[in-house]
């Protein structure tokens, strides 16, 4: 009974790690589909832009956030993240400025502080790194 309870663990492990695989792939792969979109170079612009292109680009934030909502699909492996939460999670992938964050979610600092945390909370710690850019020694 013991060997058997070691056996499912291992092939819990197991699973766990290609879970994770998959879910690494599947980022890379909608990363990949984002960067050949109007929506990314709007994003590598609004990096560029000063505080006040910044503010006439505002217009920009619901299209930009809808292109980003089709291109993931992370609900179906994370279901307690909200729009919000995914919209944030691929704004940190595609590693854009903590201003141009805020801009687009219309949020101060300390709510995006408040909202990573929230996530940190609902998926799993490896994915989490690889969004957030921890490095992983």
């Amino acid at each position: 009974l013991l060997k058997e309870e070691e056996a499912s663990e291992s092939n819990k492990e197991d699973l766990d790690k290609k879970r994770s695989e998959l879910t690494e792939q599947q980022i890379q792969l909608c990363i990949s589909v984002l960067k050949t979109t109007d929506c990314y170079d709007q994003l590598e612009a609004l990096e560029k832009a000063t505080p006040k292109q910044l503010l006439a680009m505002r217009s920009l934030r619901k299209d930009i956030r809808s292109t980003i909502s089709s291109a993931f699909e992370m609900v179906e492996r994370y279901p307690a993240l909200t729009g919000d939460d995914i919209f944030y999670c691929v704004l940190s992938l595609l590693c854009c400025s903590k201003t141009v964050m805020m801009e687009l979610m219309d949020a101060t600092s300390d709510a995006l502080k408040t909202r990573k945390n929230r996530i940190k909370n609902k998926m799993d710690t490896q994915i989490f790194d690889r969004v957030f850019g921890v490095d992983i020694q």
